[in-house]
């Protein structure tokens, strides 16, 4: 007599895996913040029962559900093997890849070139209050916007490995910018043709906007390159009912919720566009009769409720610790009312259109700008304008929230607008000179090497005011270091502290020392940022120094700051 064995599938083994992965975790939950109550707050530790509590009731469900989970996760792996295969087929032409190949050399050479500029505000504090703080810690205190955390852990990740330097923070970025030269071209391709794509992923190579997020430890050019993919998925998805596809879409928009929340206005500018998609698609019918758009709109509802599902999930820790409201107010935006919000649109969108053309002459400025008003009506091959999509959504979204973001805000949706300029421009070329296309090549390389040329010159990226600059912070510290004494004092004005925290972090001077509420007893000194400007009245207006009981001594000046030391009268 035999006994027959029967093999246990991966999906069983990956699913039971999975329900003792959420029970030992909320039994976790439940009980550690009860063994170290003396270190959790009753805030967090009530939020981590009411966690544990809800994994459990989903590790139970999972339970009770195992064997439709079992075969939903076989569909859904068979169909990945599929997909890999689909994408196995998708071709790059040779010349293609030796163009894109220059494009990200031209990209990583003019990036490079401003990688190790002065630290910037914005990126000092992404430091000094995450990166340099335990993971954890990193990930769940959301005490300012600035904290974009996907690219947080990059950089925690890219800091312990490589050390506290201007580099190591901001290489996450870095890799992003110049990854988003291929993604963009991608998008062009996908949605109009391949020449569109390439000269797409050119203007994404010069653009001094680009260049100077790429070095500047923000998440902003993960963000445009995860919508970039985004885009490319939700094409793939129009006329599909692939669970790997809309899984993968809905992942990766919520990626970019973890990056930085205003994926929102990205995030419903793409799924308006695949609603007119689908619904413009025409009837098609499957095997069974049914009309394939209803099972598409159904993926795209579960799709949208999946990346809101997922978001929550990533933000977790944020919201145990510190609450939802740390996520959805912001101190640095004002909500207007309507008819004032309607009066700064406007000068809103032309302060938009002059950033995205930041080093471009405004002869070729207007050039990309009637390419894009021509793209918006030709040469994509799409029911509806992506771009228009995405403006119309943003602009409602605005008018609810009656709020003006940064100009910086909107970065994902440039590659999209040099893409859509690009595809005009394209069309426009194609109808005018069929035969010549390699004059239409010479010439946009032309004005691309111009474009390059111009923010060599002009240096741009580094100019920029963007997020707070105090470019000789570093030699303020060092000069500091030799003079500092116990019981000094230095005051300073907005927005030069976190720049010099950053360089005092790095050379081990214990800087709240000297710039605390502690009273002095010491040596006074002044820093000034004369880019701004400031100057010794305005610093000692800003920290309430009367100006009459001292004389000011300057102690040295430097391209853009001054040292001063005050002298009791």
């Amino acid at each position: 007599m035999c006994l027959k064995s029967r093999s246990i599938l991966p999906e069983n083994i990956i699913i039971r895996g999975i329900i003792l992965l959420l029970a030992g975790l909320s039994l976790l939950l439940l009980i550690a913040p009860r063994l170290i109550s003396e270190n959790i707050q009753p805030k967090t530790q009530a939020g981590l029962a009411a966690l544990g509590l809800v994994i459990g009731v989903l590790a139970v469900l999972c339970a009770i559900f195992q064997a439709r989970l079992v075969r939903s996760l076989a569909e859904v792996m068979q169909d990945a093997r599929q997909q890999r295969q689909a994408l196995s087929a998708y071709q790059v032409s040779r010349i293609d890849l030796m163009m894109l190949t220059g494009l990200m050399a031209s990209g990583f050479v003019l990036r490079g070139l401003f990688i190790t500029q002065p630290i910037r505000t914005d990126e000092a504090v992404t430091y000094l209050h995450y990166a340099s703080r335990s993971l954890p810690l990193a990930l769940s205190n959301y005490s300012a916007p600035n904290n974009h955390l996907l690219h947080t852990l990059l950089v925690w990740i890219s800091v312990h490995l490589f050390g506290n330097t201007e580099i190591a923070l901001r290489l996450p970025a870095f890799v992003m910018g110049v990854l988003l030269i291929p993604v963009t071209y991608g998008v062009g391709r996908t949605l109009a043709n391949r020449r569109t794509g390439l000269l797409a992923a050119a203007l994404v190579a010069v653009s001094s906007v680009l260049i100077e997020y790429s070095t500047n430890a923000r998440g902003y050019t993960l963000q445009c390159a995860l919508f970039g993919v985004s885009i490319i998925l939700a094409f793939s998805v129009r006329s599909s009912l692939s669970p790997t596809r809309w899984g993968l879409l809905a992942l990766t928009l919520a990626l970019g919720f973890f990056t930085v929340p205003t994926t929102l206005y990205p995030f419903g500018g793409l799924m308006l566009w695949l609603l007119g998609e689908i619904v413009l698609s025409g009837k098609m019918v499957d095997a069974m009769g049914d009309d394939m758009r209803l099972q598409r709109l159904r993926a795209w509802v579960v799709c949208g409720l999946l990346t809101v599902g997922l978001t929550l999930v990533f933000y977790t820790p944020v919201l145990i610790v510190s609450g939802v409201t740390a996520i959805i107010s912001n101190q640095y935006v004002q909500s207007f009312p309507f008819d004032v919000f309607l009066q700064h649109v406007p000068a809103a969108a032309a302060h938009v259109w002059t950033h995205w053309h930041t080093s471009i002459p405004p002869v070729m400025a207007a050039l990309l700008s009637v390419g894009a008003v021509i793209g918006l009506m030709r040469g994509q091959r799409t029911h509806t304008p992506l771009f228009l999509a995405c403006a119309l959504w943003s602009m409602a979204a605005l008018c609810l929230q009656r709020v003006i973001p940064f100009e910086r805000n909107w970065l994902p949706f440039l590659p999209l607008y040099f893409m859509t300029a690009a595809g005009g421009l394209v069309w426009l070329w194609e109808r005018w000179a069929q035969r010549q296309a390699w004059v239409g090549w010479l010439l946009a390389s032309f004005l691309i090497i111009v474009l390059g040329a111009n923010i060599i010159l002009t240096r741009s990226p580094y100019t920029s005011l963007e997020t707070g600059t105090f470019r000789d912070a570093q030699a303020i510290v060092q000069d500091l270091q030799g003079l500092l004494k116990s019981g000094d004092h230095v005051y300073l004005e907005h927005p030069n502290g976190d720049s010099l925290a950053y360089y005092a972090n790095q050379r081990g001077l214990e800087w709240e020392v000297y710039i605390g509420d502690t009273p002095t007893t010491g040596t006074v000194y002044l820093i000034l940022n004369t880019e701004y400007p400031q100057t010794i009245e305005s610093v000692a207006r800003w920290n309430g120094i009367p100006l009459d009981r001292y004389a000011p001594v300057l102690i040295r000046t430097y391209p853009q700051g001054a040292l001063v030391r005050l002298e009791p009268k």
